[in-house]
């Protein structure tokens, strides 16, 4: 049990953190594209309407995890966003949905929402994580007005360097 508890604080984080309430319903996306590059994953997300999109890099092991959910394949071993859904699934949590929330310094932020018995936990999640267990569960995923806005002034300053260098998470 100790080495569940340690394994949700590392992915997760430590600290909770309330719902964002900002200006502007965020927009419920799908993923669009997961591929493989020299550095990681290009991960894309696209509005449902298509008009918008948000790129960022990805882990390796992370991209592996979300690609296989979508696919729908099964690691020889469990992989840990596989061990994390069985724990929740086994106490009662589900995956309510992420919301990718900021995008600061190039990096993107996000909230993971877990709900049991209409009592709702919000904890400051890597998208990439929360993406690999909201693919893994079949939960929404949303992106802020604020994070296509952000996105689209990056690519309107540098377009050049914005091709070859995507947000980070």
């Amino acid at each position: 049990m100790r080495t569940i508890v340690c394994l949700l604080i590392l992915l997760l984080g430590a600290a909770s953190s309330p719902a964002q309430d900002k200006p502007g319903a965020p927009r419920e996306v799908t993923v669009d594209r997961v591929a493989l590059t020299n550095v990681g994953f290009l991960l894309t997300l696209k509005t449902l309407e298509g008009a918008d999109r948000i790129e960022m890099v990805i882990g390796f092991l992370e991209g592996e995890s979300i690609r296989m959910a979508q696919a729908r394949e099964k690691a020889p071993r469990p992989m840990t966003h596989d061990i994390f859904k069985t724990f929740l699934d086994r106490n009662g949590w589900r995956v309510e949905r992420v919301v990718v929330r900021d995008l600061v310094s190039g990096a993107f932020l996000a909230d993971l929402v877990f709900q049991k018995d209409g009592q709702k936990q919000t904890y400051d999640a890597r998208p990439s994580d929360s993406i690999a267990l909201a693919v893994r569960s079949g939960a929404k995923i949303f992106v802020a007005d604020k994070v296509f806005d952000l996105q689209r002034r990056e690519d309107e300053k540098a377009p050049q360097q914005r091709r070859s260098r995507p947000g980070i998470t």
